[in-house]
């Protein structure tokens, strides 16, 4: 009888955090296959800009916007930066959390940056250096895409159901990946487009799991629906979403994981201006802000500071004052050694979801995806 109550008390526990990823799923835009975005090369040991082989490609989401949600984004015109700055004076001017040692990594041909970001974000958590296998993430992610109605991350995926995958079923670290496998595979297959790995049942992953649960939770400062639809209350205050993105870095120290949709066709991957490197931030142009009809892919990558004295210059040679730091997942050879930054107003107009990733179990915080008090009753019961 205990071990018929421990079958039950699991498969609920199961259910329960499937119910929770595709009700989160249900109210958010598609994602079908990878978008490819040019982005500059630089020879990042010089003291000028040196362009080497001119371009990489690099891999985008493709989301599926409705009409009316790509023009309530296109047509969304965010307040001037100093609106904003005006409201923090208790924030600092600036944070920078930095990666705590995790290396750039490369998503190569695939739409993975979702799967990416988020392991970067928990690895930099953890202080382990580069340490979750992406592979063995997205392998699970096929079997439950085949087995149910998710993404499996493959050609993208929202960061918000990463990291449900990882607080309901764990990682797996590279060393095991490497050692024992995930379905046979041991390699990242970084070059090669239509090599999507193959499905790991869960259970062939749980034995080679870690649990991590108690090690971090999330929780949402924006959501997908939030962003694009008009018709929830309060709708989306930009200014007071910058403002929590601020207080997470300088006052929490926590780092937070993002989606934000690119108008690809603008200069390198959609980044026109300068802050240390040619194209190695995102900023509002005046081009990209009237574009009636922009080509746009989704890239998410991890926030890891921000200073709202720092200066970027766009290609049509206006400045743009106040960035955010990232974290990107195109390797070392993009950007400013594979960071970018981003302008407080291209921001504001194109991030979609945002959360942040905070060390610790966190109990009943709300929107960290865990159902404690059913949780209890379950424990309570069996």
């Amino acid at each position: 009888m205990r071990r018929e109550y421990a079958m039950l008390k699991k498969y609920i526990t199961r259910l329960m955090l499937s119910v929770v990823i595709i009700i989160g799923n249900a109210q958010a835009s598609e994602i079908t296959g990878a978008v490819i975005a040019n982005a500059l090369v630089t020879n990042q040991g010089a003291t000028r800009d040196v362009v080497v082989n001119n371009i990489k490609n690099v891999y985008l989401m493709q989301v599926d916007l409705t009409e009316k949600e790509k023009k309530a984004i296109i047509n969304f015109k965010p307040s001037v930066t100093q609106h904003t700055l005006k409201q923090q004076t208790s924030l600092p001017p600036l944070a920078d959390l930095g990666m705590n040692g995790v290396p750039v990594l490369d998503q190569g041909h695939h739409g993975t940056n979702s799967t990416f970001a988020t392991t970067a974000a928990v690895d930099a958590l953890l202080g382990k250096g580069d340490y979750i296998s992406q592979l063995c993430n997205l392998e699970l992610g096929n079997y439950l895409e085949y087995d149910g109605y998710f993404s499996s991350g493959w050609h993208g995926s929202w960061c918000a159901d990463v990291l449900a995958q990882m607080i309901g079923h764990g990682i797996i670290n590279k060393q095991t990946q490497i050692e024992k496998s995930c379905a046979g595979v041991t390699v990242y297959p970084i070059r090669d487009r239509d090599n999507t790995g193959k499905r790991t049942p869960l259970n062939d992953f749980h034995p080679l799991s870690e649990r991590m649960d108690t090690n971090f939770y999330w929780e949402p400062i924006l959501s997908i629906a939030t962003r694009v639809n008009d018709d929830i209350d309060h709708g989306y205050d930009p200014d007071k979403v910058l403002i929590e993105v601020k207080k997470a870095l300088a006052l929490h120290k926590v780092r937070l994981t993002f989606s934000v949709i690119l108008p690809i066709d603008y200069c390198s991957a959609g980044a026109c201006g300068r802050y240390h490197r040619l194209n190695d931030t995102w900023v509002l142009t005046h081009r990209i802000q009237n574009d009636p009809d922009p080509k746009l892919g989704g890239h998410a990558m991890v926030i890891t500071g921000y200073d709202d004295e720092a200066i970027a210059i766009d290609d049509e040679d206006v400045s743009h004052t106040g960035l955010l730091t990232l974290r990107s997942s195109w390797g070392a050879n993009v950007g400013d050694n594979g960071n970018y930054y981003m302008t407080y107003d291209f921001f504001k107009k194109y991030a979609i979801e945002i959360q942040k990733i905070v060390p610790g179990s966190g109990g009943q915080a709300a929107g960290s995806r865990r159902i404690e008090p059913l949780t209890k009753f379950i424990r309570d019961t069996f």
